[in-house]
């Protein structure tokens, strides 16, 4: 069965109410009509009903059961990496998110190609946002991930002070291994882990610098140069595997 999501603040009791936008999906591109069983979440809830009304402005739920779902025992790893170039940051989010990263944080750095004003950062937000929303509905996943407005590096780094575990890919000079530095850093489901990825080319020398001299360790993902979409992909799918398989 198909799931959508819906805000928290649409949830009234036993019923929900979706606004024209999901109605207009549900009901034209996923054919459900009035009497059709129906799953959606809002974040920390799933929700079983039946369709009970469908107008061009809404589309009315009754809610027959629902599940509650700890986030207790959800990963807390955040994703910083550099703005890659055209829309492959839509992929990085849609897998993210697949994978079960918790927070998105896009990096500008020396190598990143961006020229953002507000009104472009919102907008980039906003289809983010979306992007992250559809991976939950297809991967089976209640909560959706934060994604943060563009930082800079050095704001980054000033944030992974919060952070139990902090490590950045690295593919130049002494760089342990990726199960090393895991097993040495004692890190486990209860960690809270940052993991910086540099934006196509890589961190620059003086970034580097930068990040070492705060105590952020480079790391390796093996003996292959990846590209950045992949990097992430392949440190969230390892961190999965680590802490969960």
């Amino acid at each position: 069965m198909s799931r959508f999501f819906s805000p928290p603040e649409t949830v009234k009791q036993d019923i929900i109410e979706l606004g024209s936008r999901e109605a207009h999906h549900i009901s034209k591109v996923m054919r459900l009509k009035v009497d059709d069983e129906i799953t959606v979440f809002d974040g920390s809830k799933e929700y079983s009903g039946v369709i009970q009304e469908i107008t061009s402005k809404k589309m009315v739920i009754k809610v027959q059961s629902s599940r509650t779902y700890s986030l207790k025992d959800v990963l807390n790893i955040t994703l910083a990496i550099g703005l890659p170039k055209y829309k492959k940051m839509d992929l990085v989010i849609q897998k993210a998110t697949e994978l079960g990263v918790k927070k998105i944080i896009p990096l500008v750095t020396q190598r990143s190609i961006v020229d953002f004003n507000e009104k472009i950062v919102t907008k980039k937000i906003k289809r983010w946002q979306q992007i992250a929303i559809a991976a939950c509905k297809q991967s089976g996943r209640i909560d959706i991930p934060e994604i943060t407005k563009p930082l800079k590096l050095k704001d980054a780094i000033n944030e992974s002070r919060n952070y139990d575990v902090s490590f950045t890919g690295w593919v130049g000079g002494k760089a342990e291994s990726l199960k090393h530095y895991l097993d040495s850093a004692k890190v486990s489901k209860d960690s809270r882990i940052i993991c910086f990825i540099g934006p196509e080319g890589g961190f620059s020398k003086n970034e580097i610098d930068i990040v070492c001299e705060n105590e952020i360790a480079t790391v390796s993902f093996g003996q292959r140069v990846l590209r950045c979409e992949t990097a992430a992909m392949y440190v969230l799918s390892a961190l999965s595997f680590y802490l969960e398989g």
